[in-house]
């Protein structure tokens, strides 16, 4: 070969190489741009936009792993199975695979294509690869765990735990099959005694055993386990606020009490153990006035228990008090706290006056000369006289404690009176506690008649929990200017409620046969009204008083609903307190057979962070969601009263918010027997319309309406609410809503307003 051929070929040969060369670093270029591009988007999280640039490397440059393996990740990340196993196999075929590249697939096997034998596959090839993995393993067991193959996820499971004894996620996957999934008590105490051996000091295994002990009612044994909490962190206070639960149950309450307060300690607004140490002192003061009761008069006086007991039960009652008021403070809408303050109030109220009623009578029983010469009066005779052909005394009634006294002396006796007091008041019964008796001559008697009235329903007759067996006891002395006194008497007044009966019905035809559709006789219809026109911080309403009374008047001139079962709040008398108030009130008159109506005209408010409506009260301030009375403690009063039909009624702003979302409900006509929870409010999660000074709402208005219109015997609550919602759409730019509430007891009855 010449010279100049030779020349030409290596030319060739270099131009070659450089073209060659030059290519290569055309294409490392875009792999690493492609590459850079990806990475950017799966730092920030795009992982769909990361794997299409990874994709695109991975096609620049077949051999190259980095974009194989992050493509994995990527496409594990957006569940894109096609794309993982497809690099998957790459990596195989490079022979660059990982142990996390296995987990991955079999992860993607059974989150992505639910494939289990296919993961089955991946799991075992990686086992051969990495049979000292500590992650592939507990894949393994994983498998068969989601699978559902319990038993044999048990039994990896002990093998794993016998090669690594310290793994926290074993023993925790182990204690759930045997406690939550095969209801093993004994199995998983096993397996968390071993946890404990393990790790003494994990709380949470200790936590466990509680749980169980508790569930299987081995009360000791959690009693033991909640001292182990104690020894474990000393400083949390739910260890000493549970164990005290305990020790309370058993009886015993000095040390539970210790608890608790240690807990409050620990935690100044601890809340639950709060409201638990003044229930507790709430209870035993309860013991205590309710032992008045049961004490014969001969106890109370001459034995001297009764002045004793009075003050251990102030004692107590002092004691629970500030407990509640700080747990209203910590949660305003706190029901049980302010039901069980008002009765405090009532009780220790009550004491005090006995007190002084019975000084200084019933006290210094060790002095002879006040205690032993009898006064020259006794009391003759007493009766307790009811209204005409009546064995109880109701709601509104007046009956007379009727007493004669006589002057068994012989000198003319005058300034005597007689004293009454109750040993554990029942605030519904109003009479004068001091009662004057008229001059007496030697051997002359009189009768002293003292009326007696069994309260309406009003402000003043705040309730408190009564034992079964508790009575209306009034307890009574004759006492004179000499402050010598007769023997103390009592009598029991028996309280009624009247019950109005229906007229008897043909009922009606249901298909469901195992129902008498026949209507109930009439039950109580109790009825709670609260309007507000002048806002302290809000702006002023027009209509809310007028429309409130008008509604409550309508419902007792034409329905069956009576003045003495009427409760009411208007303007500066509904704050929040009282409207709780209210409540609880009512609670305590309502039997199972009665229903409830609430009627509220006010201002409403909607959180759109929490989703929670709300009633504002005439004195909260603006943006003060913990000033207002929110849907969520409305529902929970509502939900506690066991009433046969409860219908609540609201003319508020952003009302629709009480109510299940399911509007396609359908229900029985006449169904009086079953029980009911309706609502019906003005407008939905909007503003609705106050109307015109003196004119009224217009959902007011069309509801007064469709009450006083109705000429038939009752008034179905569907019906009612058919007919207002299609006035008020038809007249304002609101949409009222008549649904079922967000509350338990709705059995799919109907509420029937029967008129007079």
């Amino acid at each position: 070969m010449n010279e100049k051929i030779m020349q030409k070929l290596l030319k060739i040969i270099i131009l070659l190489f450089i073209t060659t060369q030059l290519f290569s670093q055309s294409l490392n270029d875009k792999w690493l741009g492609q590459i850079n591009k990806g990475k950017e988007e799966y730092a920030v999280n795009n992982y769909s936009e990361a794997l299409a640039f990874f994709i695109k490397a991975s096609q620049i440059v077949p051999t190259d792993t980095t974009a194989y393996t992050y493509i994995l990740d990527c496409a594990y990340k957006t569940q894109d199975a096609k794309a993982f196993f497809n690099s998957f196999d790459k990596l195989v075929f490079l022979e660059y695979e990982s142990e996390r590249a296995y987990s991955l697939a079999v992860k993607t096997c059974v989150e992505v294509e639910k494939d289990y034998q296919k993961a089955v596959i991946y799991v075992e090839a990686a086992k051969e690869k990495y049979p000292l993995s500590k992650d592939l393993l507990m894949t393994d067991i994983l498998l068969y765990f989601k699978y559902g193959d319990y038993d044999t996820a048990k039994d990896k499971l002990n093998v794993f735990i016998e090669k690594f004894p310290d793994n926290e996620k074993a023993i925790n996957l182990l204690y759930t099959i045997a406690y939550d999934i095969k209801k093993d008590y004994d199995e998983a105490l096993k397996i968390l005694e071993k946890a404990q051996q393990l790790f003494p000091n994990e709380q949470e295994y200790v936590k466990k055993e509680v749980n169980i002990y508790i569930e299987t009612d081995h009360i000791d044994a959690a009693e033991e386990k909640f001292r182990k909490l104690i020894e474990l962190n000393p400083f949390e206070a739910k260890h000493y606020y549970n164990l005290s639960l305990i020790l309370y149950n058993k009886g015993e309450y000095e040390k539970s009490v210790e608890l608790a307060s240690k807990a409050i300690e620990l935690d100044p607004d601890f809340l639950e153990a709060i409201f638990n140490v003044g229930t507790f002192f709430y209870h035993r003061a309860l013991q205590y006035s309710e032992a008045l009761t049961k004490m014969s008069p001969y106890q109370y006086t001459y034995q001297g228990q009764g002045r004793d007991v009075e003050l251990t039960a102030k004692s107590f009652f002092d004691a629970a008090k500030p407990y509640f008021e700080r747990a209203v403070e910590l949660n305003t809408n706190e029901l049980g706290a302010f039901e069980n303050l008002n009765t405090i109030n009532v009780l220790l109220s009550s004491i005090e006056r006995n007190q002084q009623l019975t000084d200084p009578y019933f006290v210094d029983l060790e002095n002879e000369e006040k205690h032993k010469v009898y006064p020259d009066y006794e009391m003759v005779n007493y009766q307790f006289s009811y209204p005409v052909n009546q064995t109880t005394l109701n709601k509104g009634q007046v009956g007379e404690l009727i007493v004669e006294v006589k002057n068994t002396g012989q000198t003319v006796l005058d300034s005597m009176e007689v004293r009454l007091f109750q040993p554990f008041v029942n605030p519904m019964l109003a009479f004068n506690d001091t009662v004057s008796i008229p001059v007496l001559q030697p051997n002359q008697d009189t009768i002293v008649t003292i009326p007696i009235k069994y309260l309406l329903n009003n402000p003043s007759t705040v309730g408190m929990e009564k034992s079964e067996d508790a009575k209306n006891l009034i307890r009574f002395f004759i006492t004179g200017s000499d402050e010598k006194y007769t023997d103390l008497n009592q009598i029991d007044i028996l309280t009624g409620k009247e019950q109005l009966l229906a007229e008897k019905s043909d009922g009606s035809f249901s298909e469901t046969i195992d129902i008498d559709f026949t209507p109930n006789a009439k039950a109580v219809n109790f009825l709670l009204v609260i309007g507000i026109d002048n806002y302290t911080h809000w702006q002023p309403l027009n209509n809310a008083v007028n429309d409130a009374n008008n509604i409550k008047n309508v419902l007792l001139s034409q329905y069956e609903v009576d003045a003495e079962n009427v409760f009411e709040l208007y303007n500066e008398d509904a704050t929040k307190s009282n409207m709780i108030n209210e409540l609880i009130k009512i609670k305590r008159e309502l039997s199972d057979q009665d229903n409830l109506i609430i009627y509220y005209a006010g201002h409403g408010d909607y959180n759109t962070t929490t989703d929670e409506g709300a009633w504002v009260p005439v004195d909260a301030n603006l943006n003060t969601d913990k000033e207002y009375l929110d849907n969520t403690t409305l529902l929970s009063f509502l939900n506690s009263l066991n009433t046969k039909h409860t219908f609540l009624i609201a003319d508020a702003c952003f009302s629709g918010a009480l109510f299940v979302a399911n509007d396609e409900m359908t229900y029985k006509p006449n169904n009086d027997k079953v029980r009911s929870r309706w609502g019906f409010t003005s407008g939905n999660i909007e503003y609705v319309a106050d109307g015109a000074t003196g004119e009224g709402s217009p959902f007011a208005q069309y509801l007064a309406e469709a009450l006083m219109e109705n000429k038939r015997e009752y008034l179905a609550v569907t019906e009612l609410i058919s007919y207002v919602k299609f006035k008020v759409r038809n007249s304002a730019i609101q949409t009222p809503i008549g649904r079922p509430l967000k509350i338990d007891g709705n059995e799919g009855g109907e509420f029937l307003l029967y008129t007079r």
